[in-house]
């Protein structure tokens, strides 16, 4: 497995990116990781089911410090899934959000949804939202979410 140094070179603008990027990018990777593994040994509802929210770091935050570490995490769990030398789909990159996310007391909810086209056939899709915010997923407009 290549080192971190290595994965963060393929990112290209590695040098144009500041501690707190960084360490956002090791933060992802290795949450990445972790989601990748649970997703690997566990059930759909044992995946589904919340995070535990940390209740202290949940009343530290405001709208605006929420509002902006969901954005971080967004953007890092984005970025790590492109150069991770290891499969990161969508559900993958949602766990992995959902987890880090809710150790800083942040709520959030993964959603599954599928699209059925002659062409492409059945896809599912899975996303995580906060509040009205879709945090990792992209765009979603073509899947319907089960109910």
């Amino acid at each position: 497995m290549p080192s971190l140094a290595t994965l963060f070179r393929r990112l290209g603008k590695a040098r144009q990116l500041d501690r707190a990027e960084l360490q956002d990018l090791y933060r992802a990777s290795n949450e990445l990781w972790r989601a990748r593994k649970q997703v690997a040994s566990a059930s759909v509802p044992e995946i589904l089911a919340c995070c535990p929210v940390d209740p202290a770091k949940q009343a530290q935050h405001t709208d605006r410090s929420a509002e902006e570490t969901v954005e971080r995490v967004s953007i890092a769990i984005q970025r790590a899934a492109n150069v991770v030398p290891w499969r990161s789909d969508c559900l993958i990159q949602a766990e992995a959000a959902r987890h880090w996310l809710a150790a800083e007391g942040i709520e959030t909810r993964i959603e599954l949804g599928s699209h059925r086209t002659d062409a492409e056939g059945f896809l599912a899709h899975a996303w995580l939202i906060w509040r009205d915010r879709i945090v990792t997923g992209g765009d979603i407009s073509r899947f319907s979410p089960f109910e």
